[in-house]
């Protein structure tokens, strides 16, 4: 296994820290009672609504400790000829195991653990490592990021759209309310659960016209997933590069 140094572009910490905020700790906060009201309760006004679906997200939410899925990945942006789908599978487990396989078009994987980053080009036969523990919380920062919805409403404006029929997902969608926030990204979309209130779909449109959508099938949560699945062990003869955070870039 050959190491060396490169620099890692901020776009994909930002990535990174990004869906692995989504999934965690945007959703994470203290248990409520069982009897806190009913985001489907048509009576209440706008804002109650809202207000009850961020305590039944925070009740459901804290006892995520694994989820699984399917996912499609849709990415257009101003480098591609044509937007471009990716698909793969998806682990997470709590605070801060995630494990992305993307089987096609090109065979990578990308897993999170303790603070490090591993990207494995299965294809090219090479691997990036970078230590992203105190810069992941930087960009969280940036994006708005800590620990409940609350401080997310702080830095986004949110509107809901409540499910009309049975079945039917909640969508939320995120605007920047500071220009420092919107220089990363430019707003985004989710659609939780009506039930289970993980996500079903996120979308983020980055300053540059950037689209990156991720669609979840096949979702399963607070299953039993092996510690191994988060421990990537790499052949000899693969390239290793150790990868140093970029600067000047927000990164």
């Amino acid at each position: 296994m050959h190491s060396f140094p490169v620099r890692l572009p901020a776009h994909r910490l930002r990535l990174a820290a990004l869906l692995l905020l989504l999934i965690s700790s945007v959703w994470a906060g203290p248990v409520f009672a069982q009897d806190e009201p009913d985001p489907t309760d048509e009576d209440l006004s706008a804002s109650e609504r809202l207000e009850a679906l961020i305590e039944r997200i925070k009740l459901t939410q804290s006892q995520l400790v694994t989820m699984e899925a399917d996912f499609e990945q849709h990415k257009e942006s101003q480098l591609l000829l044509e937007p471009e789908v990716s698909t793969g599978h998806f682990w997470y487990h709590a605070p801060d195991r995630v494990r992305w396989s993307f089987a096609s078009p090109t065979d990578t994987l990308v897993a999170i653990s303790g603070g490090s980053m591993l990207t494995w080009y299965r294809d090219l036969n090479r691997a990036e490592r970078v230590d992203i523990g105190k810069q992941a919380d930087r960009v969280m920062e940036y994006l708005s990021a800590s620990n409940s919805l609350e401080t997310l409403q702080r830095y986004f404006s949110v509107r809901v759209t409540f499910p009309q029929n049975d079945g039917d997902p909640y969508s939320l969608q995120l605007d920047p309310r500071f220009d420092r926030v919107a220089q990363r990204i430019e707003q985004m979309a989710i659609r939780l659960h009506p039930e289970g209130f993980y996500p079903l779909y996120l979308k983020y449109v980055e300053p540059d016209g950037d689209v990156t959508e991720f669609t979840f099938e096949n979702i399963l949560v607070n299953e039993e997933i092996a510690d191994e699945t988060f421990q990537i062990e790499l052949p000899d003869d693969v390239e290793v590069r150790t990868v140093e955070l970029g600067r000047g870039e927000g990164g």
